[in-house]
């Protein structure tokens, strides 16, 4: 059950960079989209490791019960 559960956390992780990127490229051209890529990168980058953050910030000041670690 973990293993299923870890699963779906990384799918829902990398269905961002994908649809990120994906709107990036539908919206931009040439350099533009180089540009837009670049300040892209340091997001998707940063965003899983505050969702983690947050969500165990969570988990010890509401001291939840139910999580996955």
């Amino acid at each position: 059950m973990l293993m299923i559960a870890r699963f779906v956390q990384a799918f829902g992780v990398s269905v961002g960079s994908v649809i990120g990127q994906a709107m990036a490229r539908d919206s931009y051209q040439g350099s533009e989209l180089s540009y837009v890529y670049a300040s892209l990168s340091p997001w998707l980058l940063f965003i899983p490791f505050l969702g983690s953050s947050i969500g165990g910030y969570r988990i010890f000041k509401l001291a939840l019960c139910f999580c996955i670690f």
